[in-house]
């Protein structure tokens, strides 16, 4: 009794309306699908220009991974993975580097395959597939050429290469998938499975070397949150300006200043210390090249191994990986 159906009734009143305001309406119209198709475009735009800026950090650095860490345990991996600051993580497990003289200079690692891995570094069969059995192998273009072999799917490859330790292995194995490697790319893989992995390297996969690809939940300075990560290890760097002393013993003010132009220019956060007598005349008195860099230990002993020259990030985080496991031992 209380229904009242006016549906037909407001449904003439609305097109009544929208014929005695025709041009208003229509323009109306116009405008939403005008300010539609701008989100649309904005929203688009945006997309391509985030992965335009990431194929561009790829082809740059050889990976979509804000940070890559080289040279790490299985442990020391999961340990970086749980960090607050990382959103994201691949990893893979390499057996050691290809060792024929026919690669030159370039760095390809004998690794297990990691499908979210491979796309991080653009190295996803385009032809074939990735290993799934033992004994099958994948590889660029670039590498194949450089050992000589075929690209038939099912070719034999023989591969050389190096362990961890330095012990060379020669190994056969039957081409199952390749892609084209950029020819910027210093560094590739050379993809088995891991089961293969087990029958080639003892003790597979606690004596593999991990490689992690490490994204970030907000991205900025780099090499800052890398340092920042390894810090909250327990790790903290300090550099020592060893001509910051004039013949007096006092500090050199226009050294000191060049010092800290230094640091500022080349983005340096770590703090720098100006040595003393007791420094001069001690540790510091046997080094004749610089960068030099040693290790000491929480109680203030100079422990482990010295490292002179620079080094990239990845190689400083494998030997400060060691030096702790030398100072837990």
């Amino acid at each position: 009794m209380l229904a009242n159906n006016n549906l037909k009734i407001c449904h003439t009143l609305a097109w009544r309306d929208f014929r005695f305001h025709k041009a208003k309406n229509l323009l109306l119209a116009f405008a939403m699908v005008l300010i539609t198709g701008l989100y649309t475009f904005t929203f688009l735009l945006g997309s391509s220009v985030e992965n335009a800026f990431l194929l561009n950090y790829e082809y740059q650095y050889g990976s979509t991974s804000h940070i890559l860490f080289h040279g790490l345990t299985p442990h020391q991996a999961d340990k970086l993975a749980q960090h607050p600051n990382v959103k994201s993580t691949v990893q893979i497990s390499a057996l050691g580097q290809l060792s024929d003289e026919m690669m030159g200079v370039r760095s390809v690692k004998l690794a297990v395959t990691d499908q979210g891995y491979a796309e991080s570094i653009l190295s996803v069969p385009t032809t074939g597939r990735l290993p799934e059995k033992a004994g099958e192998i994948a590889l660029d273009e670039f590498t194949m050429d450089s050992l000589g072999v075929l690209h038939e799917l099912g070719a034999p490859v023989s591969v050389q290469w190096t362990d961890s330790k330095g012990g060379q292995h020669s190994t056969d194995f039957i081409l199952c998938g390749w892609w084209a490697s950029p020819t910027n790319f210093t560094e590739a893989c050379a993809w088995v499975t891991a089961e293969c992995a087990a029958g080639l390297l003892p003790g597979y996969p606690d004596t593999a070397s991990v490689t992690l690809g490490v994204d970030l939940h907000q991205p900025k300075e780099l090499e800052q949150q890398a340092r920042q990560i390894m810090a909250d290890q327990g790790v903290n760097v300090v550099g020592i300006v060893l001509d910051a002393i004039d013949a007096s013993g006092g500090a050199n003010e226009e050294t000191v200043e060049k010092a800290k132009l230094l640091a500022e220019q080349t983005g340096v956060t770590y703090p720098f210390l100006i040595p003393d007598e007791t420094l001069l005349n001690g540790r510091l008195a046997g080094i004749n090249a610089v960068p030099e860099t040693f290790f000491v230990d929480k109680d203030g002993n100079i422990v482990g191994e010295t490292y002179s020259g620079s080094r990239s990030l990845e190689s400083w985080t494998e030997v400060v990986e060691n030096e702790k496991q030398g100072v837990t031992q």
